[in-house]
């Protein structure tokens, strides 16, 4: 398939701009959002995997590659990502804000997903439920958590190898004391 760009000109006689039909925009458009997709569906196992090793990591076990890349509970993961994913969309459209406040309340439905075996909404639901009752202890994680990954990026993003580790063991930590589960020392 090749896309073709419209072609545009200005009458000098008329000083009019005029542009030809592209073809190809809607179908640029459309590949995009599936690549987009795609991208966002592949992040989400990933970091599922991501969540998987850092619980086993707050449990004693040691970080092992190959969590990141199993596929247990992988339909529960894709669907509460999509929820999350479009529920956060939607609140962005809404002044941003009510994107922001989705996103936040529900940063804790994978690690319910994940840990605790929750269906979809159930997770999302048991995520918004922790945030409410641990609001401030919440609210301080995500700026700490943000700020320690912030830090890493100062240095030209290659600081990110080490603060961005630390701050997914953190929400782990997080998760694990928030629900009132032990932590391995």
């Amino acid at each position: 398939m090749i896309i073709q760009e419209p072609e545009c000109s200005t009458d000098p006689d008329t000083l009019r701009f005029s542009c030809d039909d592209g073809s190809g925009f809607i179908a640029s458009l459309f590949v995009s959002a599936i690549a987009a997709g795609l991208f966002f569906v592949v992040a989400q196992i990933i970091g599922a995997g991501i969540i998987r090793g850092t619980l086993g990591v707050t449990e004693g076990r040691p970080f092992q590659f190959g969590e990141v890349l199993k596929t247990e509970k992988i339909g529960p993961v894709i669907i509460t990502s999509l929820i999350i994913g479009a529920g956060t969309f939607v609140g962005i459209l809404l002044c941003y804000l009510p994107g922001i406040v989705f996103a936040f309340v529900t940063q804790w439905s994978l690690y319910f997903v994940i840990d605790k075996g929750l269906a979809p909404v159930e997770a999302i639901k048991a995520s918004i439920d922790l945030v409410k009752k641990n609001l401030t202890d919440t609210l301080i994680w995500y700026i700490v958590g943000g700020l320690v990954a912030g830090v890493g990026a100062i240095a030209c993003g290659v600081g990110l190898l080490v603060t961005i580790p630390i701050a997914l063991l953190g929400g782990a930590y997080t998760y694990k004391k928030l629900t009132g589960q032990q932590v391995a020392a």
